[in-house]
């Protein structure tokens, strides 16, 4: 199962680098900056890579790997297509010219792209459902393993107990053995304890990088939003208007949230114990650093005077002025 899900992100890192190199092709189309081939070329060799990750993985599935060369091929088609438009374009040729000619071409590769990806999907996945159903069966079979050894050590306790009541010394035994399984219990405990404060650790910090990475595909959504903004606002219907102010929305929305995300991860990192003496005023300082932009944009000014020492995290006293 878990080779079927490293198939499943090999494939779906494919499709993102592919969509991001067109993407970068795109907006050099749309205004010609030259630092978007760049990123082009990047994610380019992204795609490159995962291919080859994908290519390895599913090197003992003979029906996979026919997917995926074909599936390889079309990316190098796709690829290569939207470099030699990139050219065309720097050698002068319209991009009306360029879509007249080639544009067929493009669809076409897009489609088969998209089936492509899902033929290889659909194959995993059929996988995974067979490799969860093995799964369940192994599970319901430790279960009744589990009821049968329960059931067992109930009759062995029912005996035991009738012989503690007849023989005493093999009473005491018996208190022995079961002290020994509660040390074992305890240890066992604070083991899990231990285990699930490392996994809470783990998920804090990667909640924290996937706000961070999603900054990237949200960013880009607001840059080319904006670039439709600029280049069409007034000149679409209202409707469309609309639309565009109503996309910006969202992703200014969306770019709050995730900062509220990362400051909340922030927080509930801090230590539970006992806090230290904390500068309230190092906190609104702190606020007030954060909200400048905001200040400055509606012309507003803070005035405070003498702020007391209180009892918490320097990060909770600037968290409280922010918000």
């Amino acid at each position: 199962m878990d080779h079927t899900h490293d198939v499943l992100a090999a494939l779906s890192g494919v499709d993102t680098s592919v969509t991001r190199a067109e993407s970068y092709a795109r907006a050099y189309f749309a205004n010609r900056d030259e630092s978007r081939i760049a990123e082009f070329a990047q994610f380019r060799a992204d795609a490159t890579r995962e291919m080859q990750r994908l290519r390895e993985l599913v090197a003992d599935n003979a029906s996979q790997q026919s997917r995926v060369e074909q599936l390889a091929s079309t990316v190098d088609a796709r690829l290569n297509f939207l470099e030699r438009n990139v050219h065309l374009l720097q050698t002068r040729t319209s991009p009306e010219a360029i879509a007249a000619k080639y544009g067929a071409d493009g669809n076409r590769l897009i489609g088969a792209l998209q089936q492509q990806v899902a033929a290889v999907r659909i194959e995993e996945e059929s996988l995974l459902a067979e490799r969860k159903a093995g799964q369940r069966r192994t599970n319901w079979i430790l279960s009744a393993l589990c009821a049968c050894a329960m059931l067992v050590s109930l009759a062995v306790a029912l005996r035991g107990e009738y012989t503690i009541r007849k023989y005493r010394d093999l009473r005491d035994a018996a208190e022995a053995r079961l002290t020994a399984a509660n040390d074992q219990l305890e240890n066992r405990v604070q083991e899990r304890t231990q285990e699930l404060e490392r996994s809470n650790t783990d998920l804090r910090q990667f909640t924290y990088a996937a706000s961070h990475d999603l900054n990237e595909p949200l960013r880009t959504i607001g840059i080319f939003t904006e670039l439709l903004r600029r280049r069409y606002f007034s000149k679409l219907d209202d409707e469309a208007d609309q639309v565009i102010r109503s996309i910006l929305t969202g992703v200014s929305r969306m770019d709050a949230l995730l900062t509220g995300l990362r400051a909340y991860m922030q927080v509930s990192s801090l230590p539970k114990d006992s806090a230290p003496l904390a500068e309230l005023r190092i906190g609104l300082d702190a606020a007030l650093l954060d909200l400048k932009a905001a200040l400055d944009e509606c012309g507003a000014s803070v005035n405070c005077g003498d702020l007391p020492k209180v009892r918490m995290h320097p990060l909770h006293a600037r968290q409280v002025f922010r918000t």
